[in-house]
């Protein structure tokens, strides 16, 4: 799971996102970004009721939680990142929600260059 410092929690801060920042779509997910001045990067997950009970959106949220939070070091610092939920992930494996999520991330220009190299090798 995410530190505390490396969410998103206050309504404020998903709203300037969703106002200021920048859109990028794929099939399942949608990704917010927004340069922030704070020094880290900050993500927060936004998944509706139509995607099913407490349960399945919790799922949802656990799943992104540690997609986000084991790749943190490849994104650059500086961003709030918003991803959300356009239709159920749950059915999805972990490396498919991750390559997606990183597919979205590196279109946002979101990732180190660096860590390119690094990520051919795995």
């Amino acid at each position: 799971m995410l530190p505390a410092h490396l969410r998103l929690k206050r309504s404020s801060d998903f709203k300037r996102v969703y106002r200021f920042g920048r859109r990028i779509e794929g099939r399942r997910l949608v990704l917010y970004y927004y340069f922030s001045k704070l020094p880290a990067l900050r993500f927060g997950f936004s998944i509706s009721r139509k995607i099913g009970k407490a349960t399945q959106r919790n799922r949802c949220k656990r799943l992104l939680s540690a997609v986000c939070y084991k790749n943190n070091q490849r994104f650059k610092p500086g961003h709030d990142v918003v991803i959300v939920v356009k239709e159920d992930i749950n059915s999805l494996h972990y490396r498919e929600v991750e390559k997606e999520v990183l597919k979205l991330a590196e279109k946002a220009k979101l990732l180190l260059k660096i860590n390119k190299e690094v990520s051919k090798l795995r």
